[in-house]
């Protein structure tokens, strides 16, 4: 499925991410809250991103991508040309960054490197893990599997201009499924991936343990210091998130919480993760409602 990210516009960063994964909801899944509202609260941010936190990961993002064909059941055929048509809709909403899912296979995101660049959205790899857990991986092969796809990513793509960074300059990398590794296996990770690519900024989710991350997202509606999280709707069969199938008030009920508190960042959860049901692709009130908030969101940002 897709996250949107929101990219670099005038100082700050508006980047939407979206997941194409499958295996991002189900059974691997945190928990969802107790309550489906989303947080208010949030860090203040400043025009310059490089003021007061110089690694933050500013604007609004949107989570998971166009990659899946190769490797989603749930999503539809992709191709070169799928890739850039849902790019093309995506900047036409606002998003300026995507997530992309790629399980622990960079090379998955050829195709939407080679759209980004020709449309001038930024991309990050969200490594997810969901896969080898669900077939019963060990620790070590996690955390191998992990260490040695951001280490991919870093080295195929960390000179592409359409690669998501930091103000200062650091390569962005999403982490999904910490709950799936114990501190010690994320500490061997991390440890592997700062020997080979020691400039890389890791945002882990708030699933599990978080030994050494840069910086947090929350899967579900709500704020950490690194970014917001929005998520229009969730209709996974098992898990009553309390969020409305059709998205009815609340996605722009989180929207106006998120620009009231002057989130640091906006993470849409998600573009087409169509197992979670929780996808904005195809949701024409979900899609005008994204354009007309990531727009807010830029001026409330630029103004403060």
């Amino acid at each position: 499925m897709l996250r949107a990210f929101a990219v670099a516009i005038a100082t700050f960063v508006l980047i939407a991410f979206a997941l194409l994964e499958g295996g991002c909801g189900g059974a691997s899944s945190p928990n969802p809250p107790s309550t489906g509202g989303a947080s208010s609260g949030g860090s203040t941010s400043n025009s310059n991103p490089n003021q007061s936190n110089p690694a933050a990961v500013n604007g609004v993002w949107i989570h998971d991508a166009p990659t899946v064909a190769a490797h989603d059941p749930f999503g539809s055929q992709q191709t070169p040309v799928g890739a850039l048509a849902n790019l093309q809709s995506m900047k036409s909403f606002g998003i300026t960054a995507i997530a992309a899912d790629c399980f622990t296979n960079p090379a998955f995101l050829s195709d939407d490197f080679a759209a980004a660049q020709s449309l001038g959205l930024s991309i990050a790899a969200d490594i997810d893990l969901s896969v080898l857990f669900q077939h019963g991986a060990t620790q070590f092969e996690m955390w191998h599997a992990e260490s040695t796809a951001i280490s991919q990513y870093c080295t195929e793509f960390g000179n592409n201009r359409a690669a998501a960074r930091t103000p200062d300059g650091r390569l962005i990398v999403w982490i999904y499924g910490t709950h799936q590794m114990t501190a010690a296996s994320w500490e061997s990770a991390i440890a592997a991936v700062r020997l080979n690519s020691p400039d890389v900024f890791l945002v882990g989710d708030t699933s599990g343990p978080s030994p050494g991350f840069d910086g947090e997202w929350d899967f579900w509606p709500g704020s950490t210091t690194t970014v917001t999280t929005l998520m229009p709707q969730y209709t996974h069969p098992g898990n009553d998130s309390g969020l409305s199938p059709d998205g009815g008030h609340r996605y722009s009920e989180q929207w106006q919480a998120a620009i009231a508190s002057k989130a640091p960042g906006v993470d849409i959860n998600s573009w087409n993760s169509y197992a979670d049901g929780s996808e904005i692709d195809d949701n024409q009130q979900l899609q005008s409602e994204t354009a007309e908030y990531s727009s807010k969101y830029r001026s409330a940002m630029a103004a403060s």
